[in-house]
């Protein structure tokens, strides 16, 4: 219940999970919870769906909305996982700091300390980390970005350009950092 479980990080419980399943669900929609496993990308996850339902059981998850830097920075990371084709498997979905740094530059108004805005959007990288949609990855001597599947969940490929036209609208009528 800490978080989803991918197949590359966890390999046991991946094999657990998959051997399991049809037990899992069983127990999990019991309590209201469901059990997603996408062998296709290599990760499991348990949601709540929406309180719509008439099951009278309550809540046991939390849903936090992220901030809007947060929630750009996941629609970017989506849309370039979209977009990525993989030519290079070792490569695929890796970006480095540098990467990030630039597909978040535009959404931002132009400063003369670039110190301070490469502050902030470390700090966004962090949080991004922290809530398993990149990982940190030490290859060739240097530190790179994987774009994690799961995002995918989070982002849907159909909502996309909603999500998109929603920040971007926002973003016109004050600046990031007004937030």
């Amino acid at each position: 219940l800490k978080g989803p479980v991918n197949y590359d990080l966890d390999p046991k419980e991946w094999e657990q999970i998959s051997t399991y399943q049809t037990d899992l669900k069983k127990y999990f929609d019991k309590i209201g919870l469901h059990l997603v496993l996408d062998s296709d990308d290599g990760f499991a996850y348990l949601y709540q769906p929406s309180g719509d339902d008439d099951s009278g059981l309550p809540r046991i998850t939390r849903r936090i909305p992220l901030p809007f830097d947060v929630t750009l920075l996941c629609v970017l990371l989506r849309e370039k996982l979209a977009e990525q084709t993989i030519e290079d498997v070792n490569m695929a979905n890796l970006l480095k700091k540098e990467d990030i740094y630039e597909m978040l530059n535009p959404f931002y108004p132009k400063t003369q300390n670039e110190a301070v805005q490469h502050r902030e959007f470390d700090r966004l990288i962090t949080k991004i980390l922290e809530l398993g949609f990149l990982r940190r990855i030490e290859k060739e001597k240097s530190e790179f970005y994987q774009i994690e599947k799961i995002i995918k969940v989070r982002v849907r490929a159909e909502e996309l350009n909603s999500i998109k036209a929603r920040l971007l609208e926002n973003n016109d009528r004050k600046t990031i950092q007004d937030e």
